[in-house]
């Protein structure tokens, strides 16, 4: 993956493996809680669902960065 900045390749920091092991399962989560969520409802982000929803989507975009996605 080449930086946005300055264009040097960044190496990636997680295998694939590594990242479908974590990621296969989260995302499957991330699923069940979209489930779960009215996100037409302004205040979806501060339910239990939604800030756990948050936080997985979170780390799945921090793993896709570390794996070169």
């Amino acid at each position: 993956m080449k930086c946005n900045c300055c264009g040097q390749w960044i190496k990636p920091t997680l295998s694939i493996d590594d990242y479908n092991a974590r990621a296969i399962p989260r995302l499957a989560a991330i699923d069940r809680l979209a489930e779960k969520i009215d996100f037409s409802s302004e205040g979806w982000k501060w339910t239990q669902e939604g800030e756990r929803y948050q936080r997985l989507m979170n780390e799945q975009g921090k793993d896709e960065v570390a794996a070169g996605l």
